[in-house]
This record gives C-alpha cells, sequence and structure tokens, in this order.
C-alpha cells in the first residue's frame, strides 16, 4: 500500500513485480526500510535522503513508525515484504 505524506492510501496492485526501480519510483529516491513500533510489525520503505531533501512529513507514517517518516511510501506486512524480495 502506498501512503502518500498528504494523508492518501493508494493500493499497490502487485507487489512481486514493483521491483526496486518502482518502489525507488514512489518515493523518489533511495530506499531505506523501516520497522514499525506495532506487533506483529508492518514494515516501511521511505525516501533514505528523504529528512536531507525536506520532504514533507508523513504523520500516519510515522506513528506507526515511532519515529518520523517523511514522503511518500510503501507499508508492507511481513508477508508482502518476502513477496516483494521474492518478485526482484
Amino acid at each position: 500500500m502506498k501512503w502518500t505524506a498528504d494523508g492518501r492510501q493508494e493500493p499497490i496492485e502487485d507487489i512481486r513485480k514493483l521491483g526496486l526501480a518502482g518502489a525507488q519510483k514512489i518515493v523518489g529516491g533511495y530506499i531505506e526500510l523501516v520497522p514499525t513500533a506495532e506487533d506483529p510489525p508492518r514494515f516501511i520503505i521511505c525516501n533514505e535522503e528523504g529528512k536531507l531533501k525536506h520532504l514533507p512529513i508523513n504523520a500516519p507514517a510515522s506513528r506507526i513508525a515511532g519515529q518520523l517518516i517523511v514522503g511518500d511510501v510503501i507499508v508492507f506486512t511481513r508477508e508482502e515484504l518476502h513477496a516483494w524480495d521474492d518478485g526482484e
């Protein structure tokens, strides 16, 4: 699921076909994987340099991560993350 910095949530058609380039396009640069503070955790792919680039705060993603997250992100369950990784 893509979570935008303005609060929208957009489904991703087939997570296995997203690939690294697709993830980088969504977040606007190099990716960083951040586990959420939830139990069981979800995983957030965000822009590794987002804070340096002064991207807007992503309040919903920050809330579940327990830390400041900026820009558009991808939120995965553990199963979706494994499917995405297997699809590479």
